[in-house]
């Protein structure tokens, strides 16, 4: 199947979104043009398709997909043509290509663009099958194929206020779930079935599609900071740490609270205390021109003291992805800068008491930070 030509051109898009893919697209194009590229091409597959989002505002349910720009044209190609109706009202564009032969549509249309040498600019091919690439590179051996994949992924780290407005969303979706399971939490229920209210919650409040699965995690018996519910039920002094995160227009969000069944015992509330403590500690450090890694330092320093060790890292960025978004402020040594949107998570996993957790949204901002998730913090 050819490029198919449609009557919803991106005139007739919301006039803010449509200023922000132009705006995205005007930037990686700026690094096409720095790196003397005469097209770029994206891929993307079901599962990994942020920086493909990110550029179109679309990114395919199932199987692969390539989008091609040039200052001219620009041509969307993707495996299911049952895609292309939402694609089109998605991303304003016009030009679309269902077919399995995505390879083959992409020489069509770089010939047809009178891109037959030189060089190409890619994103996203760090994750395209090799046979792909291969196939690609052998069909076009005029065409010096160039990765911007960073390039484009570090102007995602800077979010926009349109984009803060759509994580806002999707922690205030995410927030309905986190009550909808401490109204609900009672002994005899399965993790399973707190996870099912969560999820049932959250999709009823607007949330197209969850950023993971949800986790509620009970007990002390099998003490893991992270695993899938079961149909253990939770008992009288229990502790179950729920991990939960709501999408919305594609941004995702990832809250954690920890709850107790009744009245917490001595040591869960001391345990508790410490990531608490250590939560604040972020959030009092968490500046424009600190280091990401420093988050690190100061919530493992408290932890230290108090005779813990944190569970896992303290935390991420949060965006188009959730885990896999940058930074990752266990390491990073780039400073924080306006803009920035973390997911901050101290921990701790201990036999006896169970994982005990408390994770929430914000943006740093010029003085600080700004939180987007108010939810009940309490045991």
């Amino acid at each position: 199947m050819g490029l198919s030509q449609g009557d919803t051109g991106e005139q007739t898009m919301d006039p803010i979104l449509h200023n922000e893919l132009t705006r995205r697209r005007g930037v990686a194009w700026q690094e096409v043009e720095a790196r003397d590229a005469r097209a770029f091409i994206v891929y993307a597959t079901d599962g990994r398709g942020q920086n493909i989002r990110y550029l179109t505002n679309f990114s395919p349910i199932y199987g692969d997909a390539l989008f091609v720009m040039t200052p001219r044209r620009h041509g969307y190609l993707l495996n299911f043509d049952w895609e292309i109706p939402r694609a089109r009202e998605d991303t304003g564009l016009e030009e679309f290509t269902a077919s399995f032969d995505l390879v083959g549509e992409v020489g069509s249309l770089l010939r047809d663009l009178e891109v037959t040498r030189g060089r190409v600019a890619t994103i996203g091919f760090d994750r395209i099958p090799h046979p792909m690439f291969m196939d690609l590179a052998a069909r076009h051996p005029g065409i010096e194929f160039i990765d911007i994949t960073h390039s484009v992924e570090r102007a995602r780290r800077i979010k926009s206020a349109y984009e803060i407005a759509q994580l806002r969303r999707a922690v205030e979706i995410t927030e309905a779930g986190v009550r909808a399971v401490r109204e609900a939490l009672r002994p005899g229920l399965s993790e399973v079935e707190l996870a099912a209210l969560a999820d049932y919650t959250m999709k009823a409040a607007g949330a197209g599609v969850l950023a993971f699965p949800t986790l509620a995690l009970s007990g002390a018996e099998r003490v893991v900071p992270v695993r899938m519910p079961t149909e253990r039920r939770v008992r009288e002094g229990d502790v179950v740490m729920l991990d939960l995160g709501a999408t919305w227009n594609g941004y995702q969000a990832d809250l954690s609270r920890t709850f107790v069944v009744g009245r917490p015992s001595s040591d869960q509330e001391q345990a508790y205390q410490v990531v608490l403590d250590a939560w604040q500690r972020v959030v009092d450090e968490a500046r424009p021109g600190v280091p990401c890694r420093r988050l690190q330092e100061v919530a493992a320093q408290v932890a230290a003291k108090a005779g813990y060790g944190l569970a896992h890292r303290i935390g991420h960025g949060v965006g188009l992805a959730t885990s896999l978004e940058w930074p990752n402020l266990q390491s990073e040594e780039e400073p924080l800068a306006p803009g920035m949107t973390l997911c901050i998570e101290p921990g701790i996993s201990l036999a006896g008491i169970g994982t005990v957790k408390v994770e929430d949204d914000l943006v740093v901002t010029e003085g600080g930070v700004e939180l987007l998730s108010v939810s009940d913090r309490s045991l």
